[in-house]
């Protein structure tokens, strides 16, 4: 599981550009286009009005890729593998009890 940081553009009350007539996509289409790609577990807005956070199995350059396309501008800030997940995945190794198999043939009955 990773845990990305992008920054991307996503100022409503902006004015069209005048030479493209493009206008800055909102919050809501940015986080629908990074939660349809796939391997993406959750999108949160972060920190930053102009942030979202991403978590789960995904290539971060193609999501950033992705987002250009459909909003405009988009950056990586940070990539990093989620903690949480791995401290969960350690304390569940330690409750299951470990069980052992016996070598050699299985007696008949």
């Amino acid at each position: 599981m990773k845990k990305a940081v992008l920054q991307v553009c996503v100022n409503e009350d902006a004015p069209t550009f005048c030479c493209f007539k493009l206008r800055p996509s909102s919050k809501s289409k940015v986080v629908k286009a990074a939660s349809d790609f796939r391997g993406v577990k959750s999108v949160t807005i972060g920190d930053g009005k102009d942030q979202i956070e991403v978590t789960g199995d995904f290539d971060p350059v193609n999501l950033t890729v992705l987002l250009r396309k459909k909003v405009g501008s988009a950056e990586i800030i940070t990539v990093s593998k989620d903690d949480a997940r791995r401290e969960q995945r350690t304390s569940d190794r330690e409750r299951r009890p470990q069980h052992h198999r016996r070598s050699g043939p299985r007696p008949r009955s």
